[in-house]
């Protein structure tokens, strides 16, 4: 019998891991005018969540994201390393509960 063999290993569940959340962020510095949203959405596209990006009259981006936790915050690394042109001077977070819309995807609005 080979090493492993009639063992069971039992892995405790990681809820954070798999509970959905849905997140606001509000992006304040270069983000309008350099490609911005469209990174943003290729990079949400690649980490499986939903939501949207859109252009806010004050010059900021607000992006509402839903999807699990450990892919928000690799989400929110990106945003925070500056993709692309831009220059991310600060992210401000609100969390969402019973946010009524669910994404079926990643929009730019």
């Amino acid at each position: 019998m080979s090493s492993g063999e009639g063992k069971v290993l039992k892995i405790p569940p990681d809820n954070t891991r798999t509970i959905m959340k849905t997140l606001k962020l509000t992006i304040k510095g270069k983000v309008q005018g350099v490609f911005f949203r469209a990174n943003v959405q290729g990079k949400a596209l690649e980490l499986g969540v939903h939501g949207y990006a859109r252009n806010l009259p004050t010059g900021e981006v607000e992006i509402v994201v839903q999807g699990i936790e450990e892919q928000i915050a690799k989400l929110y690394r990106f945003i925070r390393a500056n993709p692309g042109d831009s220059t991310v001077e600060s992210i401000e977070t609100e969390k969402l509960k019973d946010y009524p819309e669910k994404f079926s995807s990643f929009e730019i609005r």
